[in-house]
């Protein structure tokens, strides 16, 4: 229920209305949160750390059906880092059932996707790589997987990410910056 009521507040807070605002993380995290929250959380689900640095995090999940969990973080000029990116992988081989839970599941959670695509690319290959994409002004989410799921060697994974669009927009921001600073 807090979390709820704070996703209502950030919602306003920003002009988007709550009711078509997404929520901004899991039981597991919160998009915005501070990178000593995500250790907390990580080390409370007793999971695993893979490998961590400055700017990430990589852990196994309790999930028995996700492979890792990958946090990335923003470091502010401040030196203060916050979670803009977390990317959930699940394990290949993976099949057209576990590819049709997972998007059931944030259909319950999101409701009706904004967006949902399949690649252009390679129109006649029969197990085409479908997307489909919840998006507000403050937070993006994205499951990615093939339609008849993947065996181990199609090398794609099933993802989701949950990105924070404001930090996302500082980042992108940031690196054309230094690219054209290098000019």
């Amino acid at each position: 229920m807090r979390r709820i009521a704070v996703a209502v507040i950030a919602a306003l807070a920003c002009g988007v209305d709550p009711a078509l605002a997404l929520p901004r993380g899991t039981d597991d995290f919160a998009l915005g949160w501070t990178r000593p929250a995500v250790d907390s959380a990580v080390a409370a689900r007793g999971v695993d750390v893979i490998s961590s640095g400055r700017g990430f995090l990589t852990c196994r999940s309790a999930d028995p059906n996700v492979e890792l969990e990958s946090y990335d973080f923003f470091v502010g000029p401040h030196g203060r880092s916050h979670l803009w990116r977390v990317i959930v992988a699940y394990p290949l081989p993976y099949s057209v059932e576990m590819l049709a839970s997972v998007e059931s599941r944030l259909r319950e959670i999101l409701g009706e996707p904004t967006q949902e695509s399949l690649e252009d690319d390679q129109i006649f290959r029969p197990n085409r790589f479908r997307k489909l994409i919840w998006v507000d002004g403050r937070t993006r989410v994205q499951l990615g997987g093939r339609m008849l799921g993947a065996d181990a060697n199609a090398g794609e994974r099933m993802l989701v990410s949950w990105t924070d669009r404001r930090i996302q927009r500082l980042i992108e921001s940031k690196r054309k910056r230094e690219r054209e600073s290098r000019r």
